[in-house]
This record gives structure tokens, sequence and C-alpha cells, in this order.
């Protein structure tokens, strides 16, 4: 899911001799692993930071974070730890919602005018337009002034009758004002929270009147004389309506401290997930005793977890936030390697100085340019998502066959996309939301019994958040579901059925299900070979467009020479194989050693993901790829299957 960059991180060894080392307790080695991960940690967020795939912001902190813990004896610094400033994250959240409750909406659903009342009709068009609101607003400013005067003694008795005479001429203004909205309205007028705030207020005005019309009556009452004081001081509260005015803007203020927030921690939990990664690649380096292996890479790999699960639920709870910080982040990558190839050519002598220092200025601008990059994004609609799967490589003729096809799945909080042991029904892109899948570990077309003669059956969690896809391999075998998923949030989902599927195999056969397998493989191999492969570059395009790698399949029995000048690397990605000549057994996922140069299947169905030297031979792979270029003349075929869009435009059908 996220992928993992091999850090160039000191490497440690614990114990000088064997002697020593079983001399110390498990406690003092994990201590002192425990420092040696750390400073792993560390070196990663460095790295990470140069490299532009983490914010310096966030470098800073998980970097500060790391030393503070430290000193702390047996702690291993969790995601929840480097999370300080959620609490600030919730209170702003909390704050957004309260202002978001007190926001003013003018509702013309209210009153729908009907009948040819010419009355009903003018009074709408006065009473929802927006001169009427700004007159109400004018009123309250102009009143301040007024309010001023009633508050400073001295001017208030040189002005007592003239004072009397404004406050008759507002509170006519607002019987006005309150009386059209009324008539127009009726008892929908007390539906909205700031109406019913003005009908109180204009009450308070109009018993500020009578009172002050009995004590002209009866000067003497001293009740009544201090009960007017009083409320001539309630006057104040014909300012709050201009409260509507300032809650808009409070909610931009608050929407733009979380949009930072958000982003600053899904940088933060990203960069975490990342060192995470390199500290496994290492763990076994830090310590050679197995017990001490395998609590490191327990506490690793539970961290990992968490963090990804908060990766999931941050894209849920604000993907537009999200998708600008992802975005940026690749552009900040690409200009960051573009520098480094920059300094190298300038050293060493393949661009001219001054061409360098221009090109450098250039590239400094774009980053000093993302500065100003937006927020947030909006993410693309459901027909949109199509695109993002890999092996459809954009192409309009595969996207438009199962854009007909696919259907619009919803799922509630704690449901159950699919159950362990079930035949598929289809694959599932999730659009939105994030779901965790609970199983044993992959079997990866083992036999379990001889898979667990050297793997524990310890439980394996997994989070899929949107753009990945669930039951890719199960529908490509036809074989039961390996996990069990659980909807950890509200999830919306693309479903494509596993009949619509193997139509798209027959009707753009065979190249469709060679690029499912292709993905498939490239992950397998990234996920568990990532420090091996670092140096390759491989990507989904790269392997199509360039043949820098591809897959081949070996059935039980059959037997494949490796070519050792053609051929980098031989992975097991699914199934398992055994070498001829010394008749070890290579079970998937694994990396064929150099000395292997002939292989047997043993399981029903291999598959090997073989990647190319950096100058492979023209005809290499030839047999594998001349049937799949037959997927760029894809394109210009027609196909019986196309059908005319309805005249909604929708290519979805909602799943019932």
């Amino acid at each position: 899911m996220w992928s993992r960059n091999s850090c160039n991180a000191p490497q440690f060894h614990v114990a000088p001799s064997e002697k020593d080392q079983e001399s110390l307790t498990d406690e003092v080695l994990i201590e002192e692993a425990r420092l040696h991960v750390a400073i792993i940690q560390m070196s990663s967020f460095e790295k990470q930071c140069q490299d532009g795939i983490l914010d310096t912001q966030a470098a800073r902190i998980l970097i500060g974070a790391t030393k503070s813990y430290c000193p702390v004896q047996g702690k291993f610094m969790s995601i929840h730890d480097v999370s300080t400033y959620v609490k600030a994250r919730s209170w702003l959240i909390k704050f957004k919602n309260i202002l978001s409750f007190l926001e003013y909406r003018k509702d013309k659903t209210l009153f729908i005018p009907y009948g040819n009342n010419t009355f009903l009709i003018f009074i709408y068009h006065i009473v929802f337009s927006e001169e009427f609101e700004y007159a109400g607003h004018v009123i309250s400013f102009i009143y301040i002034y007024p309010m001023i005067i009633h508050l400073w003694p001295l001017p208030r008795k040189l002005n007592v009758s003239s004072l009397i005479f404004i406050n008759y001429y507002f509170i006519f203004l607002y019987v006005l004002e309150l009386a059209l909205k009324i008539i127009l309205l009726k008892r929908k007028y007390f539906h909205q929270h700031w109406n019913t705030v003005e009908f109180f207020i204009l009450c308070i005005g109009i018993v500020d009147i009578f009172c002050i019309y009995f004590v002209q009556m009866r000067p003497d009452n001293l009740v009544l004389i201090q009960m007017t004081v009083i409320i001539g001081y309630l006057r104040v509260i014909r300012f709050i309506p201009l409260f509507k005015i300032v809650i808009p803007l409070l909610i931009n203020v608050a929407e733009v401290q979380i949009k930072k927030r958000l982003s600053l921690m899904y940088s933060i939990t990203k960069g975490y997930v990342k060192s995470q990664e390199d500290a496994k690649f290492l763990v076994k380096q830090i310590s050679g005793r197995e017990s001490i292996y395998q609590k490191l890479y327990e506490i690793l790999e539970t961290n990992k977890r968490d963090a990804v699960k908060e990766l999931g639920l941050i894209e849920h709870e604000c993907r537009d936030v999200v998708i600008a910080l992802k975005t940026r982040q690749a552009i900040q990558t690409v200009v960051a390697k573009a520098l480094k190839h920059l300094a190298f050519m300038c050293s060493r002598g393949i661009i001219d100085k001054h061409e360098g220092i221009e090109m450098n200025k250039v590239l400094l601008s774009k980053i000093k340019a993302l500065n100003n990059f937006p927020m947030a994004i909006p993410p693309p609609t459901p027909d949109k998502y199509l695109h993002n799967i890999v092996w459809l490589e954009n192409k309009e003729v595969l996207i438009e066959f199962f854009k007909e096809r696919a259907k619009l799945a919803y799922f509630d909080y704690g449901d159950v996309i699919c159950k362990e042991g079930e035949m598929p029904l289809g694959i599932y892109l999730i659009i939105s939301g994030m779901a965790v899948l609970h199983s044993l570990p992959p079997s990866f077309g083992i036999d379990h019994p001889v898979k667990s003669e050297g793997d524990s059956q310890s439980m394996f969690t997994e989070y899929c958040t949107c753009g990945d896809i669930i039951g890719e391999l199960s529908c490509l075998l036809k074989r039961e579901i390996e996990y069990t998923a659980t909807c950890e949030t509200i999830l919306q989902a693309c479903f494509i059925s596993l009949e619509d599927l193997y139509e798209g195999f027959d009707v753009f056969w065979p190249f469709l299900e060679y690029k499912i397998w292709l993905k498939l493989a490239l992950s397998t191999a990234l996920q568990y070979f990532e420090s091996a492969l670092v140096d390759e570059g491989l990507t989904f395009q790269k392997c199509v467009e360039l043949n820098a790698a591809y897959v081949d399949t070996l059935s039980n029995c059959n037997e494949m020479t490796i070519d050792k000048v053609t051929m980098k690397f031989v992975i097991v990605v699914f199934g398992s194989v055994i070498d001829t000549k010394t008749e070890v057994p290579y079970l998937a996922p694994c990396i064929l050693p150099k000395t292997c140069e002939q292989i047997q299947g043993t399981s029903d169905l291999s598959k090997l993901l073989v990647i190319q030297a950096s100058k492979p031979a023209d005809d290499n792979g030839s047999k594998v790829m001349d049937s799949i270029s037959s997927s760029s003349q894809v394109a210009d075929k027609e196909y019986p299957w196309k059908r005319k869009e309805s005249e909604t435009g929708s290519h979805y059908r909602k799943a019932h």
C-alpha cells in the first residue's frame, strides 16, 4: 500500500561475541536495540526530508519526538506519542462544528411563492434579497453611536429626549423587518434560530419602550426606574445579529487551521510509517538472537499498523487535503531528484556552469512556488476512479467497457465486504473510506501444511484506503478469499462482478489478465524485497513500456532455464519451484539465488517476476510481450459489447 524505500541508515551489531551476548539479559539487549532503532528512524527522517518526501516541519517534529523518548527506558515511540497536537485538532473541529451550527443560512425553501398573490411575491423578493440583509446590518452598525451616548452618563443627561426618539425609530425599523419576515414565513419563521434571537431582542426593545413610558408617568417609583435602567443596558444585545457577519469568517479561519494540522499530521504519520519500514529492513542486523529479533519485529509491525490505520482515518476525514498533500509531495520529490541530477551533471562537466546556475534557479523557483500550493484539491467523481486502476492503463476502450458494467456499492461502519473462505463475487475499488483485512499470513498459492513448517500462523492485518482494490487475486484464480474485509468507516466502492471481469478477459485476451498479474507481482516484490530492488525504480508503466520486467508462468513439473546475462533478478511471487540441480525448494515470495540455473514448478501454478538486466536482449521476453503488444491496437478496434449511453449520461448502476 505504502511505498517503502531503503534507508541509508547505519548498521549495528549489539554484541561482539556469542558468549557475551548470551550473558546479557533480553531486557538489556532490547534496550540497546531500541536506541539503535531510534537512530535508524532519525536517519530515515533526515533522508526523507532530503528526498522531498517529508516536509521540513514534519521532519523536525519527528526527530524531536524521537530524541525526547530516547531517555525513556523500554519505550518504543508510537504514532500516538508523536501526535501530541491531536487534542488541538479535536478542539478546532469542535469549534468549527459550533460555528457551523450558529451560522445563518437563508433558506429559500421555507417559502415558495404560489398563486397570483402579488403582495406576497413582492415581499418574497424583498426579504430574500441581499440588499434587505445588508440593510439590517447597516441599522445595527448605525446604532453603535447612540448606544455609546446612552452608556456615557454625562452625554446621556444632555440628550435624553433625543435618545428616546432614536430608540423609537430603531425599534420601528426592527418591527418592520420582522413583520415582513413573519408575514411571509409565518410559523416557519421560528425554524431558524437566528430569527428566534431577533424576535427575543425585539420583545426586550418593546418592554424597554413601555418602561420608559411608565417612568414618565410615575417618576417617583424607584423599582420601576431601576428596572428601566437595567433594561436600558440590555440594549447591547441588539448587536448580537452582527455576529452573523463574523461567523463565516471564523469558519474559514478554522477550516484553514484544521487543514494545516491535518496536512501536517498526515505528513508526520506517513514519514513515521516509512521509518518503521526502514527499521524493519535492518532489524536482523541489530541483534543476532532470534528472540530479540522476533520481539523487535512485532513491536515495529504493530506500530506500523497503528500508523497506517491513522493514515486511513485522516484520508477518510479530509480527502481533499490528502489529495493536495500527495500532489505537492510528488512535485517536490520530482524537483528534488532533478536538483540531484543537475548537481551530478554539473560536477562531471556535462552541463556548463552558467547553464547549471540558471537551471538551478528555475528548479528552486518551482520549490518556492509550492508554498502557494492549494491546501485542498477536490477528489474526483466516482466515474473518474476507473482511471486509477493501473492495469486499465488509462485506455478509453478498457475504461468504457468496465464503466458500463461497474456498480456503486455502499457499506456502513462494521459491514463485512467479503469473508474468508467464500468464493469471490468480484473486485472492489475503494472510492472513499477504509477497510481492514484480517487473515492468516498469505499462502501465495502454497498449501498450508507445507508452508506451516517454516512460518508462524500469527494473524495478518492490513488496511486498505482510497484507490486500493480488494479481491484481485481471488478473482484471477477463482479460489476462496483468504481474508475477511471489514469496514472501518463508511465506505463507497466501485464494484466489478466476476462475470464482467472474465468477460473483459475474453474480449481483451490475453493482455488484460497478464497486466493484472504484472501489477500483483510488482506489488508483492516491492512489499517484500524493496531493499534489494530500490535501485531498479520499478513501476508498472516502466515495465509495460520499456519491458524492464515481465511475468512468466510455470506449471507443475515444467522447467525454466535462468539466463544470468539477461535476467538480473528472478522472483517467485506465487507458487513454489525447485532447483533442478540441488533440489532446494523455493516458496513464494523469494528471490532465486544467482547460483540457480534451472528451476521446475512444484505447484499447480507458479508466477515468476523476471527483472531484466540494464541492456536486455531484443528477443528476450518476446514470447510474452508479443502477445501483449496487441494492446496498442485495442483502441482502434470496435467491439460488439459497446452500447449507447443512456440519456442521463450515467455509467454506474447502484448495487442493491
